[in-house]
């Protein structure tokens, strides 16, 4: 695992207080100071996909895999999703 640097710490705080304000107040104010904080999480840490997805638009299900969604996942063009595994034993 990688340490996390100071941006991306701080992006956790952000996300981390977003999903408080989204989850147990509900109320419209609450969710626009959420969706900041969701948006501040995700400018410091915009690789973090766990990050991003909260704020993306959803589909019926709840999920976000809309055309932004792809955009993003196309964006990538030969860069993995998740970082290749680095363990002895395991084949690439």
């Amino acid at each position: 695992l990688r340490v996390p640097d100071a941006a991306a710490a701080r992006a956790h705080v952000h996300f981390r207080l977003a999903q408080h304000l989204l989850h147990r107040t509900g109320d419209a104010k609450s969710q626009a100071e959420a969706n900041r904080h969701f948006a501040e999480a995700s400018r410091l840490h915009p690789d973090s996909w766990a990050i991003w997805r909260q704020a993306a638009e959803k589909d019926a299900n709840g999920t976000a895999a809309g055309p932004a969604f792809w955009a993003r996942v196309d964006a990538l063009g030969d860069k993995p999703y998740h970082r290749p595994l680095d363990m002895a034993g395991i084949d690439r």
